[in-house]
Parts: structure tokens; sequence; C-alpha cells
């Protein structure tokens, strides 16, 4: 299968899915700062931008926000970034396990799989925010050096995509994740759609959607309104199709006799029927 075909499939089950939608959609708001810039810009923006896969697609997945100006800038909303880290750990761990559970065996239940992924996604997150805050602080100390970190995150951020997916799919502890998120990304795998040719069909579909999507920054919070409850179901089209590539993949750790029987694929996967919440 193509990435293509993948998001065909997202798409497909997004019938059954959508209430699943709402985390995209909570998720948007959460980002303090993006809505101060995009609902503080006067004028006309265009723009585009491009990014590998992550736990949450939200609206600022589509979104190439408008320019700050020359030199390091420090967001007033940062005291809130305690709080959006957990919340949005919690997020991802109900949201992500909940998209598995639903492509596997047609039922979910988003609290049993928060509770359950919590503490690593937790960790994953605190990894992300380290590295922007590395980024920023050699951004303060020498603003050329903005030059190469801008690349070298780009590349971070391409080896080890599939690290939140994986804890979830491949039930894995967040090192292991890691590891194999880099072994797939530098050595590849013997499936139709590798690695590298799904990372970079989901970078190409969010760039030609944000050419859309940053049409939305120029109707103020009417756009990111709007946009946020459009955005949703493509976000969450997106994250099925990311669980359902990394569950095609396999992994060493994947047994679902390790689950309750209630929540043990059948011999062939069907398309999901009902959810247990």
């Amino acid at each position: 299968m193509s990435f293509g075909d993948y998001l065909s499939d997202g798409f497909d089950r997004l019938g059954t899915l959508l209430p699943l939608a709402l985390v995209p959609l909570f998720a948007t708001f959460l980002h303090l700062d993006n809505i101060r810039r995009a609902t503080s810009f006067t004028g006309y923006h265009l723009g585009a931008t491009f990014r590998f896969p992550t736990a949450i697609p939200t609206f600022w997945t589509f979104v190439s926000l408008p320019n700050q100006g020359v030199g390091v800038h420090v967001s007033p909303t940062m005291y809130f970034a305690p709080v959006t880290i957990v919340v949005e750990s919690v997020l991802a761990a109900g949201y992500l396990g909940s998209v598995r559970d639903a492509i596997e065996t047609g039922r979910y239940d988003f609290a049993r799989n928060a509770k359950e992924y919590f503490v690593p996604l937790l960790g994953y997150t605190l990894l992300v925010w380290a590295v922007l805050l590395v980024a920023f602080g050699v951004g303060v100390a020498f603003a050329p050096l903005l030059f190469v970190a801008l690349p070298v995150m780009l590349i971070l951020s391409y080896l080890f995509y599939g690290t939140p997916f994986l804890v979830v799919v491949d039930d894995c502890s967040l090192g292991e994740a890691l590891r194999r998120s880099n072994d797939l990304a530098v050595g590849g795998s013997d499936a139709d759609t590798t690695y590298g040719s799904f990372g970079v069909g989901y970078l190409v579909f969010v760039f030609v959607a944000s050419l859309v999507g940053t049409l939305f920054i120029n109707l103020g919070v009417v756009g990111v309104v709007l946009g946020a409850v459009l955005s949703a179901p493509v976000a969450l089209a997106l994250t099925a199709a990311t669980v359902e590539f990394f569950v095609d993949l396999g992994g060493p750790n994947r047994d679902s006799t390790d689950r309750p029987p209630e929540d043990r694929p059948p011999t062939e996967r069907p398309p999901t029927e009902r959810f247990d919440y």
C-alpha cells in the first residue's frame, strides 16, 4: 500500500472514528501562542509548511504562521507550557491508543488508553520540548546558528516521527520506540511502503493542504475557529493512516494475546463498527 492508499483508508474510517476528531479540535486551542500570532496579524498572508507525522495533528499542522520579525521572541504564553505538555500527553495517549484499537478490533476505551500510554508519551513530549528549548537557546546565544538548528530539527523530526506511534502500536517503552524509529528511518523495511516513503507522502500532503489552511489566518478569530473545525476530520484521517501504517509494519513486541480477550484483533481486521467509551 502507498501513502495514498493509507490516507484513503483513513478517510473511509471517518464515519465511525469521527468522535475522536474532538481531540485534534480541542488540541488546536491548546496552542495559545499560535492563536495569538494568528489573530493579531494584520494584512494578508500566504504561505505553506511541511511536517512529518505527529501524535496529534491539528489546524496548526496545516498553517504557515506569519513571521514575527527579526530576532528571538519569547512567547507570553510560555507560562502555560507545563499544563499544555501534560494535557497533550494525556490526549495523545488516549487518541493513538483508541485509533489503534478501533482499527484492530472495532472498539476502543479512550480512558484506559490514556492511562496506559500517558507516561511514555509524556516522556516523548518532554523530549520534543527539550529540543525546542535547545534550539531557542542557540538562537539567543548566536542567531546565525539558527540556520543550522532548523535543518537539524527537521532531520530529528524525520528520524523519530514514528516514536509515539510505535509506543502504542508495539506496546514498547519510550527507549525502544526511539531506537526502532531510528532503525526504520535509517535501515528501512521490507514493506511496500517504507518509513521514508510514508513520511515523504505525509510531508507532501501537509504542504499542499497548508496552501489552503494558511488562508484561514486572514480571517482572524473566525478563521481560526473555522479552520479548526474543518481540519479536525482531516487530521483524524491522517492519524488513522499513520497508525494503520505502523500496525502493518509490525514489530517484535506485537502480540495480541497480551491484551484482554475483548481487545484481541480477529484474524482479518474488520472495518470499525462500534466503540466502547
